[in-house]
């Protein structure tokens, strides 16, 4: 099983329904304990959630540093900020469609415009809230996020991960958001289980290289075994990472080797359309302090991508638009690096925004004359608790259909290779509206 080995899962991490099952509110909850017993600059504000948000821990054992605020959003952002800037690390609870949901105002212009280390953590994010029902339901929290000047993001994939993100936030001179979730999803990570704040892990690597992350193996490699070597690259975030583990594996049996990127917990700025990489042609993108450059040359590699995302806001997640923005940018001014590769997109969604997404992901795959295997539907798949998706009958056979036409055209475009020669690149035309 190409499980890289040095992030240590858990051994039966594809036997999902053996797994055990938290939340990553849970794992909040235990780093911020871990947290204030280690630094006595750590303190705590609630918003009148504090043991459906996991903040009780803390309070019980810290009680001189714990403060409820009440159903006082813009205050609990706004003290919080006066405490940091007077020398204390401040964690604020609310749901995420609260805060930052309502209170998104003051967190851009009193946490972040002044760049003070307020850590705000954000549960019941996403469309896994059960019983509360849609109007807690935060599906816009990353995107609000991630284009605020000094912000970090960071969305666990487990409970383990969780309890490290809170912890490691402490570390971090400057503004955190953390995302939780209400419902209990599997835990595939163990302590052991590299975390760095800004570094891609990867899971999964079919290559099985002594160095995972720089590892591809080319179609001689293997071709002895009679096993074709493709190269399939997944990019995840959150618990639906663990999602992505079942898939490669899926794709192994195809013969297709995979290895998955989980970006959950980077920090990944937008294009600014600085143009430098249309100057500079060395296919890299000039903004420093991410691995974008790095996925940049694990895609060239690549024969197979897909692109996932859940829907935010009817969009794709804020992340994973700032990746594909600069991906793509630079790998279409450097030759069109992406051509006639293999590219999928994948959508998971609870009610609707499912094709607007899905869309949007598609385009960059056609802008990049990328070659798109289709299913017998849209590639979506809905569900809102973990094991709802098992149970959108539909959706799984739209995915299996749509893995094995994707093995089938890969394994069509290797074998046509220096037998059939794919037509001339063509210069790109740009025309504006003429008035």
């Amino acid at each position: 099983m190409p499980i890289n080995p040095k992030v240590k899962l858990v051994e039966n991490v594809l036997e999902k329904a053996k797994l055990e099952q938290a939340p990553t509110r849970q794992g909040y909850g235990e780093g911020l304990l871990a947290a204030g017993e280690a630094n006595e600059k750590v303190v705590a504000l609630c918003a009148d959630l504090t043991e459906s948000t996991q903040m009780h821990l803390f309070a019980k054992k810290f009680p001189q540093r714990f403060i409820e605020m009440g159903v006082a959003e813009q205050n609990l952002a706004t003290v919080a900020a006066g405490l940091a800037n007077y020398g204390k690390i401040p964690f604020i609870s609310s749901y995420a469609m609260f805060s930052p949901g309502r209170n998104w105002e003051q967190i851009r212009t009193t946490i972040c415009y002044n760049e003070v280390p307020v850590k705000i953590a954000g549960s019941h994010a996403g469309v896994s809230v059960g019983p509360d029902g849609a109007t807690h339901q935060a599906v816009e929290d990353i995107a609000l996020m991630r284009p605020i000047p000094n912000m970090a993001v960071i969305n666990p994939c487990d409970a383990n991960e969780a309890k490290k993100a809170t912890m490691a936030a402490v570390g971090i001179n400057g503004p955190v958001y953390l995302r939780f979730a209400r419902e209990r999803t599997p835990v595939f990570t163990t302590p052991d289980t590299p975390f760095e704040i800004g570094r891609a892990e990867i899971f999964w690597d079919s290559g099985g290289s002594p160095s995972l992350r720089h590892s591809t193996l080319r179609v001689s490699d293997s071709m002895s075994s009679g096993r074709l070597s493709l190269d399939a690259t997944i990019i995840a975030c959150g618990p639906l990472v663990h999602n992505a583990i079942l898939a490669a594996a899926e794709l192994e049996k195809e013969g297709i080797e995979t290895e998955i990127i989980h970006v959950g917990n980077k920090i990944i700025r937008g294009c600014t359309a600085c143009n430098q990489c249309i100057r500079n042609k060395n296919e890299q993108c000039v903004l420093p302090g991410d691995e974008v450059n790095e996925w940049i040359q694990k895609m060239k590699q690549a024969d197979g991508i897909i692109l996932s995302s859940p829907v935010h806001f009817a969009a794709m997640g804020g992340t994973m638009k700032s990746f594909l923005d600069r991906a793509f940018y630079v790998t279409g001014v450097n030759n069109s690096m992406l051509r006639h590769k293999v590219g999928a997109a994948v959508v998971a969604v609870r009610r609707s925004g499912g094709l607007p997404t899905f869309d949007q992901l598609n385009n960059f795959l056609c802008y990049a004359e990328m070659l798109m295997p289709t299913s017998n539907y849209w590639n979506v798949i809905h569900g809102a608790r973990p094991g709802e998706a098992a149970q959108d009958t539909e959706g799984v056979q739209i995915m299996g259909v749509l893995g094995r036409n994707m093995a089938w055209l890969m394994k069509l475009v290797e074998h046509g290779k220096g037998t059939i020669a794919p037509p001339e690149r063509t210069a790109k035309t740009y025309m504006n509206f003429i008035r």
